[in-house]
């Protein structure tokens, strides 16, 4: 008997011929609308001083303890986890589409026993195998297109993902410097309560000498309450602030209350540039994280346009199948009876009641919102710079005036005691100015804070 190895070689050969066919067949016909970026109306490009790839801000700031705790945050937070999630999501989305546009092949193996009625009571057993390979020929690039969306989605989750990062290490700086102010308001409050009890020790051997009078006992004993209530509520605010910080750092319920916070000292001042432009830096916010997702989605609803548009037309599959039976198991892998078969369908959309029209109707739309995501999108960038550029200049203003006042009240506040001591003015005088100087201690730190926090909104308004 003629070996069948070279027969079944030849039509596995042929098996693969048509295979290559099939890639062949598909052309690359895209019924997706060409992409064009939504024309923007933006301000003259003139972009910041510096290397357009800079570091992040918070590397550079001058506070290496922040630095530290924004990259502990980066690393633990946990709507940093659920993003990073969300990226292997799209990523295997893009899988699943990239998988459309190969073929399916299966071996099929099979083994079988029955009792032949005529040959009665003999048993026949038959085995087979069978390769089957299937194609969906992509004429109509509805395949691509969708594997083209879902490539922009997982360029959208990555970017989401970055502008997060970004404004987690926002938040964190802002939260960081908050504590630092309430920390320096502690600290502050402490000191005067300390003057304030040593001036009441002393006020009370005046009274009991009968060199003061009840009147001023009764007023410092007042002022000496008050502080008290602000140092405690003070000393509140920072340990909301140490919580708030635990929580963005990603740290468990037992590694809040058992692990340790860096103290707040200074607030460090974050450098900017000495000089900005005039125009706003056009390239560098349309390279903002947020702004790079809103395009991407903006492109991935354009490429389904395409496979919306593509069940207008019909599907052409492609099967192919070879294989070999026997009754013997030797047999069959030493060239047992082959067959081989090669078939295409067709599948040509009729009447669906609509559906196909309205599925294009609503890619469509979809498109359109994503171009109103993209246009808000970035006029929301430049608010966020414009805002930012703002603030920073009254908050320097302010902190320079802060400064100014406190260095005034507290001259004031040492004549004030030499007059008093001397008998020249009253206690009632004495303590209204150092009331005004603890207020004015009170508000430099929180135009100190306010400085570091907008000099922070500025870069991240720029992307970081």
């Amino acid at each position: 008997m003629k070996s069948q190895r070279p027969i079944q070689s030849r039509r596995l050969a042929g098996l693969a011929a048509a295979v290559a066919a099939a890639f062949a067949l598909a052309g690359c016909m895209s019924l997706a609308p060409p992409y064009q970026a939504p024309a923007l109306e933006l301000p003259a490009d003139q972009p910041l001083a510096g290397p357009a790839n800079a570091p992040r801000w918070w590397t550079t700031s001058g506070d290496p303890v922040l630095a530290a705790l924004v990259e502990e945050a980066l690393a633990h937070n946990r709507d940093l986890l659920v993003a990073a999630a969300r990226i292997e999501q799209a990523r295997a989305a893009l899988g699943l589409a990239r998988a459309d546009q190969l073929p399916d092949a299966g071996l099929q193996v099979e083994a079988n026993r029955s009792r032949d009625p005529v040959l009665f009571p003999q048993i026949i057993n038959r085995f087979s195998t069978q390769l089957a390979v299937s194609y969906q020929l992509d004429f109509w690039g509805k395949y691509r297109d969708a594997t083209a969306a879902a490539r922009e989605q997982l360029i959208a989750a990555e970017a989401n993902r970055e502008a997060l990062r970004l404004s987690l290490a926002s938040e964190l700086a802002q939260t960081w410097y908050g504590y630092q102010a309430d920390t320096l308001r502690v600290a502050i409050n402490e000191r005067t309560l300390a003057a304030q009890a040593q001036e009441l020790k002393l006020l009370r051997r005046r009274v009991a000498a009968g060199i003061a009078g009840e009147f001023e006992l009764h007023q410092q004993e007042a002022e000496v309450a008050a502080t008290t209530v602000t140092l405690q509520l003070s000393i509140g605010a920072r340990e909301r602030g140490r919580n708030a910080l635990g929580i963005l750092l990603g740290r468990t319920p037992k590694a809040q209350v058992d692990g340790a916070l860096p103290e707040g000292g200074e607030i460090a001042g974050l450098p900017v540039p000495d000089s900005l432009p005039a125009g706003l830096p056009s390239q560098r916010l349309l390279n903002r994280p947020d702004v790079q997702a809103a395009e991407a989605a903006l492109k991935a609803a354009n490429a389904q346009i395409g496979v919306a548009r593509a069940a207008w037309f019909p599907d052409v599959a492609l099967t192919a199948s070879g294989g070999s039976a026997s009754r013997e198991l030797s047999a069959l892998f030493s060239g047992g009876p082959s067959a081989f078969a090669i078939g295409a369908a067709l599948i040509q959309p009729l009447f669906y009641g609509g559906r196909i029209a309205s599925g294009i109707d609503a890619a469509e739309a979809d498109r359109d919102a994503a171009v109103a995501r993209y246009r808000q999108t970035v006029s929301q960038a430049f608010r966020e710079v414009l805002d930012a550029l703002a603030a920073r200049r009254t908050a320097q203003v302010v902190a320079q005036a802060e400064a100014t006042r406190v260095a005034a009240l507290g001259e004031t506040l040492r004549l004030a005691r030499l007059r008093y001591l001397s008998g020249l003015t009253s206690q009632f005088e004495l303590l209204g100015n150092e009331r005004s100087l603890l207020a004015a201690q009170g508000n430099l730190v929180e135009a100190k804070r306010g400085e570091a926090a907008a000099a922070v909104q500025l870069w991240t308004a720029l992307g970081g």
